[in-house]
């Protein structure tokens, strides 16, 4: 059975991310770099915490990534399950600024598992859903009943061992499904590396959604200088 509500437009909204390259030009100095980092700062050392919030890339709210922290974060969220990308990562922070140390939260698990069932996208890169056995429409898998009949939804999720052993492990974050793989397509498409995103004051990311349109508003009240773009990825059709 499906529900019908009459005059009511429904969407499956989604994530709108584009990489795009301004004719600024340059690259950001250490001080400059330093600086996207120190307000973080420990008093007496050079720790930056990373907060939850920051590693969330979905459809809002909108965004635009364009200091090198910020566009540090969001190239951690895109290659989270890849361990020489985080590598990389890793060192170009130690290259640029050797002094400061990332902190990001961390989660226990169970030792050789997959990420919980229950845990949200931003960490995983991706919106589980499975299809209700009634009505046979998705629900996203952390649901206990399907939100279009109501019917309860079966939990399947394994159980975990009593005397399982636990480790912390380190979230990365996570990108909206969507938009997943855009930032890896760009550096491709421009055989760019990870450092030359990263330090250079041309690249600046945008995070948007489909429903809102953010973006494309400022554009065309006017108060983004389409001059100074020169190119945007992925192209609009």
């Amino acid at each position: 059975m499906y529900v019908v509500r009459p005059d009511v437009h429904e969407t499956n909204s989604s994530s709108m991310h584009s990489l795009v390259i301004t004719n600024e030009g340059g690259t950001f100095t250490t001080q400059e770099i330093r600086e996207s980092l120190t307000w973080r700062t420990e008093e007496g050392s050079f720790e930056c915490y990373v907060y939850d919030f920051e590693q969330s890339f979905g459809r809002s709210p909108f965004k635009y990534l364009y200091d090198f922290y910020h566009k540090l974060l969001y190239a951690f969220a895109e290659y989270a399950y890849e361990p020489e990308k985080i590598a990389e990562l890793y060192a170009i922070l130690k290259e640029v600024c050797p002094d400061c140390t990332l902190r990001f939260h961390t989660r226990e698990m169970p030792v050789g598992s997959t990420p919980p069932e229950d845990w949200s996208w931003e960490n995983k890169g991706y919106e589980p859903h499975i299809d209700c056995p009634s009505c046979k429409m998705p629900v996203h898998e952390s649901y206990s009943f399907c939100h279009w009949c109501g019917e309860e939804m079966p939990d399947d999720r394994p159980e975990i061992p009593e005397d399982a052993e636990w480790e912390e492990v380190v979230c990365y974050g996570g990108i909206d499904h969507q938009s997943c793989g855009i930032l890896s397509g760009f550096l491709r498409t421009h055989s760019l590396s990870l450092k030359d995103f990263l330090i250079g004051k041309q690249y600046i990311v945008i995070i948007d959604g489909d429903e809102y349109g953010t973006w494309g508003s400022l554009k065309e009240a006017g108060i983004i200088d389409l001059g100074k773009i020169v190119e945007e990825y992925p192209k609009e059709n």
